[in-house]
């Protein structure tokens, strides 16, 4: 299936569009992460990029009807989901928070070669992030559903929404208030790859 037919079947999903430019761009960060990003250590060496990352992080979106005024994707390494998110919601200032100056300077690396200007990184540890300081949130493959969800919400302001990447089983977030639910379309992405919506308050 040809990249565009897998982008569109899960922004049908999620609830948004992507331009032929964000396709460009999308395109331009997929390359980056199999390349730079891969010999960085960000990715595994045999991992899908197109599938396992740009359209999983993607995913997230789902969660936002409209685009959040301001975004923060704790703990986002080499920069998933937040480099993803930046591309399709340009009008959010997204910040991506890591312990990693390396992996920091690295996405600011390819935020310039890609054009993206709506990024900015924030060396330092997630869980020092004042209460109540992001419209949104989103976290992936940090930290489990019961210290995880609870610290979005904590970040995240009373009327924002936040969303966790629970992974393959969604067993561990069940108490979890929120919403959990994943994309159906086995022939694009791992069907059993969940995401969990935390509403407003």
């Amino acid at each position: 299936m040809l990249r565009e037919q897998q982008l569109e079947q899960v922004m049908d999903w999620a609830g948004h569009r992507v331009s032929s430019s964000q396709l460009g761009q999308l395109d331009r960060v997929a390359q980056w992460l199999a390349t730079e990003g891969r010999d960085a250590g960000g990715i595994g060496p045999d991992e899908a990029v197109w599938e396992r990352h740009i359209l999983d992080s993607l995913m997230f979106s789902k969660g936002f009807t409209v685009p959040p005024s301001s975004l923060v994707d704790l703990g986002g390494g080499i920069g998933l989901p937040g480099l993803p998110l930046a591309v399709l919601f340009p009008t959010s200032a997204i910040t991506l928070v890591d312990r990693s100056t390396r992996r920091m300077r690295l996405v600011r690396r390819v935020c310039r070669i890609v054009g993206i200007e709506n990024l900015t990184t924030m060396v330092g540890d997630i869980e020092a992030i004042t209460a109540n300081s992001f419209s949104g949130g989103v976290m992936r493959a940090v930290l489990p559903p019961d210290t995880g969800i609870p610290l979005l919400r904590e970040i995240t302001k009373p009327d924002g929404v936040a969303v966790f990447g629970v992974g393959l089983d969604m067993f561990h977030v069940k108490h979890q208030d929120g919403e959990t639910t994943r994309f159906p379309g086995s022939e694009v992405l791992d069907p059993g790859r969940w995401i969990h919506i935390i509403q407003p308050l």
